[in-house]
């Protein structure tokens, strides 16, 4: 959305599903109380960090399933991998500075109101995002269209990827 807001003109359509704006009221702390107790430490100097490189399957497990609606929207096979993926090189670093600028995400806002592109709000109906906080994203983006996902919750291309590419594929063609 900030390269719309910016009039990058390669950028023609926005899609965003489960847009992430909306800190501390909502994100993956509201996952679990594994994700809570864990991100909880990561802002702690050195603490933090440490607490961040003794990633298990446990925690990573326990944080997906707290997006999703259903557990079984995460085979095993999957989570899996996406666990063998947070031990890339880089991938430590890059989400620690995920987290470091997570308090900065918010700011982002003051900007949707430059975005001249059609845009497509998706939000899953159980997202972390609190329902005051979609609608008020939605209102400072000029001709939204907003969409939500029944049954589904913040990892929509798991939980509901059906509905969201029938979703995406409806305002592509419009």
């Amino acid at each position: 959305m900030m390269l719309a807001a910016h009039q990058n003109p390669r950028v023609t359509k926005v899609i965003s599903a489960n847009p992430y704006d909306y800190w501390p009221a909502g994100g993956v702390r509201k996952s679990s109380l594994t994700a809570r107790l864990v991100l909880t430490f990561s802002d702690v100097p050195v603490l933090g960090a440490t607490i961040m490189r003794l990633r298990n399957r446990f925690v990573s497990d326990r944080i997906f399933e707290g997006g999703l609606s259903s557990p079984c929207a995460l085979p095993e096979e999957l989570a899996e991998e996406f666990y063998q993926i947070g031990a890339r090189l880089g991938h430590y670093q890059a989400f620690l500075s995920l987290l470091a600028h997570e308090r900065l995400w918010p700011d982002a806002r003051k900007d949707y109101r430059s975005i001249e592109v059609p845009v497509l709000l998706v939000y899953g109906e159980e997202d972390w995002a609190p329902r005051r906080e979609r609608a008020r994203t939605g209102l400072l983006i000029p001709g939204v269209v907003t969409e939500t996902v029944p049954n589904g919750s913040h990892f929509l291309s798991l939980d509901r990827p059906r509905e969201l590419c029938e979703l995406i594929i409806r305002f592509v063609g419009s």
